[in-house]
């Protein structure tokens, strides 16, 4: 009867309990959609509030946070210096999804000097703390890494100058080390060309005379990056009102006859030099006042002598050039850069 009774109100009733299952029903998928709504603003929230990996704890690389050296791989001549920075990066706030990390390209960085400097621990060059003369020599001030390239290239090259994180992460650049003539860079900075006057007085058979060596000759720094010769000496003998002969009056200079120094420790810088040939000559003399002509054997000499820290390296950098005098020994040098 209430059932009919209903129908005629123009009202359908479903039975209590239908009644009670459609009303849960339709407030289920109602805090459904609310709940899912509400779980993507909180996703935003955490990203902005910071609450994604720390970079202490990120992996070097990581394509959202974490710590990097910059410049990251570089190059510096022998004797130079640069400057390395522990970069702090995060990822830039305008990436704020979830589906950032998947991003192609990678999410934006901002990447900042690392504040928190007394948690670099320990800078080395190639596994080395501080580094050597070998392969250079690295100092931190604060947040910054100065590699101090040594004065000639490292057996291996480039080399890894590393900084550690709070024990925890480590950050490396690969610094190449060059040498101008090595690198294919100006020849001025590795070859001295120029001559070298010596005379010396001595006695030749009772006579008074100056014995001299001319010679032309280039310094070329070598792999080891030292300074070798290479040219020619040419010699000879003068006596007064006398006719001198000599054979051979010319021989070659060798790598191994003598080296130019260039010493950089102090400011300014001082250079040196010398070299020594092993030539063998016969010499015959005739003089108007009826000498025998007799062979003599000169056994070469010492056609260069620059002694150490006299004589400093000009501002220009480009010449050098100089007298030295020792009792009855004379040089006389100017080269230049070539």
């Amino acid at each position: 009867m209430s059932r009919v009774r209903a129908q005629e109100g123009g009202v359908h009733h479903f039975p209590r309990s239908l009644a009670q299952l459609w009303i849960l029903l339709t407030l289920g998928f109602s805090l459904a959609a609310c709940s899912s709504e509400g779980n993507g603003a909180s996703s935003g929230a955490v990203e902005d509030s910071g609450s994604a990996a720390s970079p202490m704890d990120a992996p070097v690389g990581s394509p959202l946070e974490g710590f990097r050296l910059e410049p990251a791989s570089g190059t510096v001549k022998v004797n130079q210096v640069i400057d390395l920075t522990v970069m702090n990066c995060v990822k830039k706030s305008s990436d704020d999804d979830l589906i950032a990390p998947l991003r192609i390209p990678a999410p934006k960085l901002e990447c900042k000097p690392f504040t928190l400097s007394p948690l670099i621990n320990l800078v080395a060059v190639n596994g080395i703390p501080f580094g050597n003369a070998t392969v250079g020599i690295v100092h931190r001030n604060n947040a910054v890494l100065r590699y101090f390239a040594p004065a000639k290239i490292p057996p291996q090259n480039p080399v890894a100058v590393s900084a550690q994180i709070r024990s925890r992460q480590m950050v490396v650049s690969n610094i190449t080390v060059e040498d101008d003539c090595a690198s294919g860079g100006s020849p001025e900075a590795c070859a001295w060309k120029g001559i070298v006057h010596y005379t010396a007085a001595t006695d030749v058979q009772g006579h008074t005379a100056a014995f001299k060596m001319d010679s032309a000759v280039t310094f070329t720094r070598d792999k080891a990056g030292e300074f070798r010769p290479q040219g020619t000496v040419k010699f000879s003998i003068e006596i007064p009102d006398c006719v001198v002969t000599l054979h051979p009056e010319l021989t070659t200079i060798g790598s191994s006859d003598g080296i130019l120094i260039f010493d950089r420790s102090p400011v300014p810088t001082f250079y040196s030099g010398s070299g020594i040939t092993n030539w063998l000559a016969v010499a015959t003399f005739d003089c108007p006042d009826g000498t025998q002509t007799v062979p003599v054997f000169p056994a070469g000499g010492q056609w260069l002598y620059i002694p150490a820290h006299q004589y400093e390296l000009p501002a220009s950098g480009n010449t050098i050039a100089g007298t030295v005098t020792t009792g009855a020994l004379t040089w006389d040098w100017n080269f230049g850069r070539r």
